[in-house]
């Protein structure tokens, strides 16, 4: 493990610990987390609109949030014997756009650009996008990427250490999440 994979396994490890409570999952850690950041500087605003139609939710609105989708994804690897991946501010903003972008058009599809907007230095990248008309849970997302093996083969991909999540909801309802993965 690198200095930020041990960082991030201390960080679930003591997550953990401190929720040790806790019988929901993702959704209660999620809703924990944003309690303890509850009047920080760092705590979830409102909603926010990103472009005509692409509505991007609060992480402490009950839907699916980035949050929700970043902690689903490590949950998957722990469960998998793999290391939890790093957020990354950069892919984060490009899988952001992404989603934005699908729920503006309606047309789920792969950016086909991502990796020429990757930050310097990357080494493999990977995506996954996906759309869902019923709001489905970040464990069912990350279910579906399993079910798909070339998406099962990014997220449970050992060599990749950091990860960008973005997650848009257009205006008839559907749910638009997009992973980015590089090392």
């Amino acid at each position: 493990m690198n200095a930020i994979q041990t960082q991030i396994a201390g960080f679930i490890a003591i997550i953990t610990t401190a929720l040790g409570g806790l019988t929901g999952g993702v959704q209660d850690a999620v809703a924990s987390v944003e309690a303890q950041f509850a009047g920080s500087s760092q705590s979830a605003t409102a909603a926010t609109t990103a472009g005509a139609g692409a509505i991007t939710p609060a992480s402490s609105s009950g839907q699916v949030s980035t949050t929700s989708i970043y902690l689903a994804v490590n949950e998957y690897r722990a469960r998998h014997g793999l290391a939890p991946i790093a957020s990354n501010p950069q892919l984060k903003n490009i899988a952001q756009n992404w989603a934005d972008h699908m729920a503006r058009t309606g047309v789920p599809a792969h950016n086909p650009n991502y990796l020429g907007q990757y930050p310097a230095g990357w080494r493999e990248g990977g995506e996954n996008v996906h759309q869902n008309w019923r709001g489905a849970s970040p464990q069912e997302v990350v279910q579906a990427w399993h079910n798909s093996e070339s998406h099962r083969l990014n997220q449970a991909d050992p060599n990749f250490n950091q990860i960008g999540v973005g997650v848009a909801y257009s205006a008839d309802g559907r749910m638009w999440v997009v992973t980015n993965y590089m090392r």
